[in-house]
């Protein structure tokens, strides 16, 4: 699994653990939902500031949901 893919299996996970819709989060993050779709789907690379939107939009820790990503890839 790719970084990418990674970071938003774990980005996903933690919204849905908030229960959260893209749509609340994308409004947080001041975000298009369909960007946050595509970064959650591995279809973009996210940029470590809109990663940080993210984060603070789910009121998650960044280092956990890194640690998080990082352990799907399997390291």
């Amino acid at each position: 699994m790719k970084l990418s893919e990674a970071l938003g299996v774990a980005l996903r996970q933690y919204r849905n653990n908030k229960e959260m819709s893209q749509i609340d989060v994308a409004a947080i993050a001041d975000m298009e939902r369909s960007s946050v779709s595509a970064i959650e789907n591995g279809r973009h690379n996210i940029s470590m500031q809109n990663f940080i939107r993210l984060c603070d939009a789910m009121e998650a820790d960044p280092k956990k949901v890194f640690e998080t990503a990082l352990e799907k890839m399997g390291r």
